[in-house]
């Protein structure tokens, strides 16, 4: 190996960068996409250097020239898909132009027009229609999200056409899709498990949201079992000694090494740049993915696959029900993609909303963060994101499993953090006693990993089954990388078996996972401590009706639990201290009108208190005010008599209120509304939006979204304007439907 080439770019007044070029031999074998795979990660290795920024993501072999333009009948084009990467297959050599960038670039700006022009026939005469969670995935089919649809809707439809009439890029015990925050981990455990593994990452690094997505700090976690390994492991690649010395902080491109070259040790495959486009499903079971990026566009069959995708994106092309960002409230955790800046490790942000399974939304989401951050180097490639499409799981986790410590049979993971919810929550028990900074501990079962009706594919991350509001507790980076170790184990245990993943040893999974320091030896007898005994749920009534835990067991018990707070409010009922108040709000939540008179009381003599504005970054406490939730329990519960006192409040707003007081109003009005109709909600929910600087809000497009652009890193004042005009409208459509104003 020889250095040939060194030189430096001043990329700014304060940082200096240098760029070296290498010329070395490697093997590339047979020239499988395995095999050149593998040489790209040798040669990755051997030029590797502390300090790095970094490097190229594919070896480069000197092309064939060809004057010869490719016209788009020669490209690869499936039914909703359009493949062009420098792995394409051309006559005459033809695919060299997609060597270069910049040729690429140009090709591929020129024939988009011409290819736009065929899908949509393409479409129109082969689309096969099916709804997700409907329709049985018949046998050997190939399954991909058509364009422009959102999966895991009632309505989703799925490309699907014949798996056989696709090159075959290889076979694997174990793919992990994805090598980000969970996919990294996973990947290496089931190496170290003895299979034989594949990792596609869509960027140009591995790593994830630590990495390429730039927040290379911990914020909370659990910093045990592979973390812990990871966390050493980084530390002695860093040159920096400040990153050296800390348990806290690192460098990117030193954490990102430590994944390749673990990996790379142990036998993994990694295709960068490389995007799943499909799956092939036989029998209600995934067996292989499709792929497109520089090892080509192709299939790859599987023994098991590790969705670490984030977005649940193996589950949803394969028909499986999924969780999306949808209507029912419009509650979504802050989004942010940062700038990017050789000499800046750490640069968290959140200044948007972004439903990155929607490529116009991504699209946009991107173009927006290059012009944000203007003055940096470039924009990141991973949108950090924090709240996305998540499976409907065999257990889905809520809020109460962590507030009261539930233990399971199954636990794989444990997680900490505290509700930092970048935004606002929606479970009804935050609504009486607010979420603190204090740390909560998460339990979470195998279960919450597996999509229901689909076998040979677990999920990680923030597509697992949970409880939105549950997502703060369980998404911190130390525990997701421990959650991606556990995945990749499974897997592997599954694939080199040849058994479906739920027949899993989990016993040999704990010990395994108690053996590194990743879960105490209690989860070896822990058996499901749920539902609680009559005793625990009278004594919760009795003394936690203040405390998270308390009220959120009661709310979660349902009939159990009404029966015992009416008999404990029937001893205090109308005495306006802080727990005959709780017990009417828990009450109004369980659908018991017991403490309306009380409820209606308070509203009445207090008046409109100190709301909440929208905030994302930092977001800690309460979200709605105590006069806001009295509201909200007041419409799930009362009778016609209700609007007696919920009608004064909405004329007695102030002219320019905080975003949560239009929350509450709109959850009480629609709530109430269903129950008992009234002519006079309609107008005065219209006055309302034609209050000065009350509409206009909306971003109908990219542009208007890019002229929204301010250069706070964690951007608040745009999104609740939008949130309080949206939430106008959406919560309250079936009021004022009727209305011509509309």
């Amino acid at each position: 190996m020889a250095r040939t080439g060194h030189r430096q770019f001043a990329l700014a007044d304060d940082y200096t960068l240098s760029a070296n070029r290498y010329q070395l031999e490697v093997d590339f074998g047979a020239g499988s996409p395995a095999e050149r795979a593998r040489a790209y990660s040798s040669a990755v290795e051997r030029c590797w250097v502390p300090g790095e920024y970094r490097h190229q993501t594919t070896l480069t072999a000197i092309p064939t020239t060809s004057d010869r333009l490719p016209n788009a009948a020669e490209l690869s084009i499936e039914v909703g898909l359009f493949a062009l990467t420098e792995s394409i297959r051309l006559t005459d050599d033809a695919q060299s132009v997609f060597s270069n960038p910049i040729t690429a670039m140009a090709i591929s700006e020129s024939l988009a027009s011409e290819v736009c022009a065929q899908l949509p026939a393409a479409i129109d005469t082969e689309l096969s229609v099916s709804c997700a969670g409907a329709t049985p995935i018949q046998s050997g089919t190939m399954c991909t999200l058509s364009d422009g649809l959102r999966p895991g809707s009632t309505s989703e439809r799925l490309v699907k056409f014949d798996a056989s009439k696709l090159p075959m890029l290889g076979a694997f015990d174990v793919i992990v899709a994805g090598g980000g925050t969970g996919g990294a981990p996973a990947a290496i455990s089931s190496a170290r498990a003895g299979a034989q593994m594949l990792d596609v990452e869509v960027t140009s690094g591995l790593g994830g949201v630590g990495t390429m997505g730039q927040i290379a700090k911990y914020c909370h976690g659990n910093r045990v079992g592979f973390t812990a390994e990871i966390d050493q492991g980084v530390n002695a690649l860093e040159h920096d000694d400040t990153f050296k010395n800390s348990t806290e902080a690192w460098s990117a491109a030193a954490k990102s090494e430590w994944f390749h070259k673990t990996g790379y040790e142990e036998g993994c495959i990694y295709w960068l740049n490389t995007l799943c486009v499909g799956t092939v499903v036989e029998d209600s079971r995934v067996v292989g993915l499709v792929v497109a990026g520089p090892y080509g566009y192709g299939l790859v069959k599987a023994g098991c696959v590790v969705d670490s995708t984030g977005c649940a994106d193996i589950p949803a092309a394969s028909g499986a029900p999924t969780a999306v960002i949808g209507k029912e409230h419009v509650a979504v955790q802050g989004t942010g993609l940062a700038g990017m800046k050789p000499g800046r490790e750490y640069h968290n942000s959140d200044h948007s909303f972004s439903d990155d399974t929607d490529v116009v939304d991504a699209t946009a989401f991107f173009a927006s963060s290059k012009l944000k951050f203007k003055d940096d180097f470039d924009c990141g490639e991973l949108v950090d994101s924090r709240e996305r499409r998540q499976i409907i799981g065999d257990f889905s986790l809520a809020p109460v499993d962590m507030l009261f410590n539930r233990r399971f049979p199954d636990t794989v993971c444990i997680a900490k953090s505290n509700f930092d919810s970048h935004g606002f929550t929606v479970d009804p028990v935050f609504m009486l006693v607010a979420p603190d900074m204090e740390q909560i501990w998460a339990d979470i079962p195998f279960g919450c990993m597996l999509p229901q009706g689909l076998d040979g594919v677990l999920v990680t991350g923030l597509g697992i089954s949970a409880h939105r509001d549950a997502l703060p507790v369980i998404r911190m980076q130390s525990d997701v990388q421990n959650q991606g170790y556990a995945a990749g184990f499974i897997a592997a245990q599954s694939a080199l078996s040849h058994k479906p993943v739920r027949s899993t040893d989990l016993a040999t999974v704990q010990k395994h996972l108690i053996d590194i320091g990743g879960l105490p030896e209690r989860v070896l007898t822990d058996e499901d401590s749920f539902p609680v005994d009559e005793t625990t749920l009278e004594a919760a009534v009795a003394n936690d009706w203040d405390k998270l835990s308390g009220v959120s067991l009661m709310l979660n018990e349902g009939e159990r639990s009404r029966r015992l707070v009416a008999q404990a409010y029937a001893a205090i009922r109308g005495q306006h201290t802080e727990q005959s108040i709780r017990y009417a709000q828990t009450l109004a939540i369980l659908g018991d009108a017991t403490g309306q008179e009380e409820l209606m009381a308070e509203i009445s003599k207090r008046g409109w208190d100190s709301g909440w504005q929208f905030q994302g970054m930092h977001q800690f406490g309460r979200n709605m005010s105590e006069l806001d939730s009295l509201l909200v329990c007041l419409g799930t519960c009362g009778d016609a008599s209700a609007w007696s006192c919920i009608l004064p409040m909405i004329e007695a707003l102030p002219a320019s209120t905080e975003f949560s007081h239009i929350r509450a109003i709109t959850m009480a009005c629609e709530q109430l509304y269903a129950r008992h109709p009234i002519a006079e909600m309609a107008p005065l929910l219209a006055k309302l939006l034609q209050r000065p600087d009350y509409r206009g809000h909306a971003h109908r497009s990219i542009e208007a979204s890019q002229r929204a652009l301010s250069g706070d890193i964690n951007e608040n004042e745009v999104r609740n304007f939008a949130l309080r005009e949206q939430i106008l409208f959406s919560q309250s459509t079936d009021i004022v439907a009727g209305l011509s104003y509309f």
